[in-house]
Formats: structure tokens, sequence, C-alpha cells
């Protein structure tokens, strides 16, 4: 059978409130028969949304970091107040089978929701 167009799993819907000290865990058991091997167009797809609030500086930026143990998958800093939704491609090497932890931190206040992870199966 032949990879599927697209199949998702989602980690989370509601925002939760992340502080500089504060750590996201959200917890991915991918199926058996995901792809991680083969054309890198089937890489797995990590998808969120990141929400700083309007400061009294608006152009303060934030800083948000995405690992998996101690891998990280993305870290970025240019984030400004308002909402920003995010798309990494994943290496397959990224992911394995079995239980998996995302954690999300940030550098400053702001929020984390609607995490999606996108992937093929066989």
């Amino acid at each position: 059978m032949a990879a599927t167009m697209a199949d998702y799993h989602v980690l989370s819907d509601p925002g939760y409130r992340l502080s500089p000290q504060d750590e996201l865990q959200l917890d991915f058991n991918p199926p058996n028969d995901i792809v991680l091997s083969g054309n890198p167009v089937h890489r797995p797809v990590l998808s969120f949304r990141v929400y700083v609030p309007v400061a009294e500086n608006p152009s303060l930026t934030s800083r948000v970091t995405v690992k998996i143990g101690t891998t990280k998958l993305f870290d970025a800093t240019k984030f400004q107040a308002g909402y920003t939704t995010i798309y990494e491609v994943l290496n397959f090497s990224n992911l394995t089978t079995g239980n998996q932890t995302f954690k999300f931190t940030t550098d400053s206040f702001g929020s984390i929701s609607d995490v999606i992870i996108w992937y093929k199966r066989n």
C-alpha cells in the first residue's frame, strides 16, 4: 500500500501560557506504520501557534524553542506581539517509534496552542 497523503495527531488544541521558566511537555506516540525513512518529501511536519502578548514595547521579541529530548527541532527569536503559526519540517531522525515528548520553552511570556504533528503512514 502507498503512503497516505497525510495523517495527523493533535497534541494540543487549547493555548498553554508559558513564562520564562516554564516548559510545556506534550507526548506523541506515533503509529507503528509511520514513515520514518525514504523520500525526503515524506518527512513529518510539526505545526503550532505562538502568541506573544501585546506589551508596552510592541517591538519586543520572544524566543521559542522546541525539543525532543535534547534534540532541538525549532529555535527562533523573531516573534513579535501577536499570533504566528509555524510549520517546521522535521528530519526522519527526529522521530522514532514509541512515545516521545515534545518540549516547548520561551524566554518571555506567551502561549503555545494548536500543536499538530503531520506525518505519512504506510
